[in-house]
Parts: structure tokens; sequence; C-alpha cells
């Protein structure tokens, strides 16, 4: 029984150390080149209660409009953790490390 268990703590902890070489940014956007236009098709648990972003609470609104809607300056890869541009092309901090300039 320990040595059933050892080797399936064993399997499992060369998959999870052997996940980052196996998800690339391939896997995250299928085509290589993405259509733009068409169809947006969202299942949700709940109705939104607003569009609007400011003044609610909901998680449904939040997920539409932040993730949909918005584009953020920068994003972090999913298993890398890694910050990556996104609508900023490129970023330089100051010395003191107080402010942070972004590039459009």
């Amino acid at each position: 029984m320990k040595r059933f268990l050892l080797l399936l703590l064993l399997l499992s902890i060369s998959i999870a150390l052997s996940a980052e070489f196996l998800v690339e940014d391939e896997l995250l956007t299928p085509e290589p080149s993405p259509k733009w236009g068409g169809t947006l098709r969202l299942v949700l648990p709940f109705t939104p209660e607003s569009f609007l972003m400011y003044g609610t609470l909901d998680s449904s609104t939040y997920s539409i409009t932040m993730g949909s809607m918005f584009s953020p300056l920068v994003e972090m890869h999913p298993v890398t953790n890694e910050i990556k541009p996104a609508l900023a092309k490129s970023w330089t901090v100051s010395s003191d490390g107080k402010e942070v300039t972004f590039h459009l």
C-alpha cells in the first residue's frame, strides 16, 4: 500500500512539474490568426443586474464587463505567471519604483 501511494505521489509530482512545458500559448489560442467579429455567447449562472460595471456587486456583471468588454494594459500568463503586454506594447518603471509608464 505504501509503495502504491509513493508511486502515485511521484507520478502526480512529475505531471505537475511537466505541465508548464505541455501548455503553451498555442493551446490557449488554438487559431494562429483569430478572426475579429462574430457572435459571443456566454453561459452565466445568473442574469446580470446591469451591464454598467460601476455600482453593481454582481459577479455576472463583473465577469461580462471586465472579461469581455474591457482589456487590461497587461495580463498574466496562466501557466508561468509571467506578466505579458495586452493593450500596452511596453512599460518602463521609474528608478524609485513608484511610477510606471505604459506605452500604448
